[in-house]
């Protein structure tokens, strides 16, 4: 879409779209791609939000009925049929616990944050990385274990992270042993870093998952373990991570962990984030979900701390 924005003068009698993630969080980002494949049946913005969901966290609706309109301009290959020689992947929740003292300072910022939704009269996602970004704190510690333990066996790691400060922390500890791949990397600097990382050079990828998670090739030739520090509110961006290792070139089954903070909001997040990706397999396969449980990630995420603590935070 944005290709035909940019060159509109461009006519082709034919088009085919390749994409590995069409959808990344909502029924409404594939609409670009089917104007123009069919731009008589799919003609109208507009209406296409009212009938299958916006952009402002209303729930995903007729998912069903959107995947018969769409089976005429859709094929989709699972990667299972058409990369079978793939060993695949694993997901694995590696969960940290926190001692009294971290406990107590979860509590005091759990309470910081809902003082802070009072205030405002809303929940906003503006108001979450300070809490996260505690909570990512807590898991430098074990994920330190984790890769002292890949490079005495002389093996190498990805992390990925939403926030870069961690990962600068972690840059600074295991200096040249470690490569930081973030948004101001620069793209001569991206290619030295995969170059390095390939070569043995340095054994530890430390990744921002904006930077990193897409359009990345070459680490599945060294690669087979993945760690997230913390998520998105997209699940698909996790999905898009993952695969930087699960591609073509990799002879090992892919390990993914996700670190957790026990009994804290890493918990509801990894649980809707879950079934976020349920409205992604609905709208490429055809199955019935819930709608009850497919808003938004964080308005969904605001209802369910809503609901845990009795109070509506939701308005």
């Amino acid at each position: 879409y944005k290709e035909k924005r940019k060159y509109p003068g461009i006519k082709t009698k034919y088009i085919l779209f390749l994409t590995g993630t069409p959808i990344l969080n909502r029924p409404i980002e594939a609409y670009y791609l089917l104007n123009v494949l069919d731009p008589q049946r799919f003609n109208n913005f507009y209406h296409f939000t009212r009938r299958y969901g916006g952009w402002k966290g209303d729930a995903p609706r007729n998912l069903k009925e959107l995947h018969e309109r769409t089976k005429d301009v859709v094929i989709r290959r699972l990667r299972k049929n058409v990369m079978a020689e793939l060993p695949g992947k694993q997901r694995n929740d590696l969960y940290i616990r926190m001692d009294k003292d971290e406990r107590s300072a979860y509590d005091d910022l759990l309470n910081e944050l809902f003082r802070g939704w009072r205030f405002q009269g809303k929940a906003t996602v503006s108001t979450m990385p300070k809490i996260q970004g505690f909570l990512t704190e807590m898991k430098l510690p074990r994920v330190q274990e984790i890769i002292d333990e890949y490079l005495d066996n002389d093996r190498s790691i990805l992390i990925f992270s939403v926030y870069i400060d961690p990962l600068k922390k972690l840059k600074e500890k295991y200096g040249d042993q470690a490569e930081l791949f973030y948004g101001a990397t620069s793209a001569i600097e991206r290619r030295a870093i995969i170059k390095r990382l390939r070569e043995g050079k340095s054994k530890v990828g430390l990744f921002g998952l904006a930077a990193g998670g897409m359009a990345v090739d070459g680490l599945q030739y060294i690669m087979d373990t993945v760690i997230f520090l913390n998520q998105d509110w997209v699940p698909g961006v996790h999905e898009q991570a993952e695969d930087r290792t699960d591609r073509i070139g990799q002879t090992e089954k892919v390990q993914v962990f996700y670190m957790l903070c026990e009994n804290t909001i890493d918990e509801d997040m990894r649980i809707l984030l879950a079934e976020k990706q349920k409205v992604i397999d609905t709208v490429a396969d055809g199955e019935l979900i819930s709608l009850a449980r497919s808003k938004s990630t964080f308005k969904a995420f605001v209802r369910r701390l809503s609901l845990q603590m009795g109070e509506d935070f939701t308005s």
